[in-house]
């Protein structure tokens, strides 16, 4: 947790699962919502990464900022997606989720199967207060390989990324907030 008054970092309450990289997420108020992601599992030689279809959310304590009372919740799909764009609404209590990856992959959009990775459509979110994922019409065009997600009057808008046939993107892609 860094304290944005003093400019000094601090412990705070470890994240509950299996270590992840490429998992998206967002603060929402008080709540963290994180989603999936790729954990690396050990072989006999070597390792594999896997996807994780984990999805945490996080309270963080008034009393005391740096604790967060995370619990897992259920998944939004049953598939894990990774390097999705992520953002919480500014004026309601949910985390926006879209794009990403069924396929872990590295840098080149290519899986570590050797597989080229698909971009996704898919956008949906979590409602922090009511507990629910929420679907929405798919995004006008696949994107994959994001870091966030923006809101701008009622749309999100995903800048850059990668399209199928892992294409690096200069463009964007906008959908409605809903």
């Amino acid at each position: 947790v860094l304290d944005v008054e003093t400019g000094r970092w601090h412990a705070s309450t470890p994240w509950p699962g299996p270590p992840v990289f490429g998992h998206a997420g967002a603060l929402a108020g008080d709540t963290l919502v994180v989603c999936d992601g790729v954990l690396i599992e050990p072989l006999p030689v070597g390792r594999r990464f896997a996807p994780s279809p984990h999805c945490y959310a996080g309270t963080i304590v008034a009393a005391d900022a740096s604790r967060i009372e995370w619990r897992e919740v259920e998944h939004h799909s049953g598939v894990p997606l990774y390097r999705m764009a992520a953002v919480a609404h500014p004026e309601r209590r949910e985390v926006l989720f879209a794009g990403g990856s069924a396929t872990p992959y590295n840098y080149n959009g290519i899986g570590y199967d050797q597989r080229p990775a698909l971009a996704s459509a898919r956008y949906f979110s979590r409602d922090v207060d009511g507990a629910r994922w929420v679907e929405h019409e798919p995004l006008p065009t696949p994107t994959m390989d994001h870091r966030g997600l923006l809101i701008h009057g009622d749309q999100v808008i995903i800048v850059g990324g990668m399209r199928n046939p892992q294409l690096v993107s200069a463009t964007s892609v906008a959908a409605p907030v809903r």
